[in-house]
């Protein structure tokens, strides 16, 4: 099982930050929400703060966990532990080459995302219904 943490980035429109998964890497071309997997002894809190920063240039100064998401491939199993960053400094740059969009909700749902992505998306519609 891998642990990944994960990062819902907004901004003031109420759009979502994603990015396309270089396309020589497993599910290369799909759009997800930044993070990465956490290093051995590593929090998960720690991982999200550590993968912005390599990933993004940002530094999170805001967080708070949303949910936990298990997802089977076939070849193995992930565990999402998803982070919502409710402000960060610097802006928000593809720091290993992938290409960052900003979405709604509604549109994020209807771009080609990974399955474990779609459990996220579902989490967020019920997080973010008033």
């Amino acid at each position: 099982m891998l642990r990944i943490a994960v990062g819902i980035i907004g901004d003031k429109q109420g759009r979502l930050l994603v990015a396309q998964r270089p396309s020589g890497k497993f599910l290369g071309g799909k759009w997800e929400f930044p993070g990465g997997k956490l290093e051995e002894k590593e929090s998960s809190r720690d991982a999200i703060t550590r993968e912005l920063q390599e990933e993004l240039g940002i530094d999170a100064t805001a967080m708070d966990y949303l949910t936990q998401i298990f997802h089977d491939y076939d070849d193995f199993s992930v565990c999402l532990d998803v982070w919502m960053i409710r402000a960060f400094d610097g802006e928000p740059q593809g720091n290993e080459g992938q290409i960052l969009a900003w979405h709604t909700l509604e549109q994020v749902s209807q771009l080609a995302i990974p399955p474990a992505n779609i459990k996220i998306v579902q989490a967020l519609g019920l997080a973010l219904r008033p």
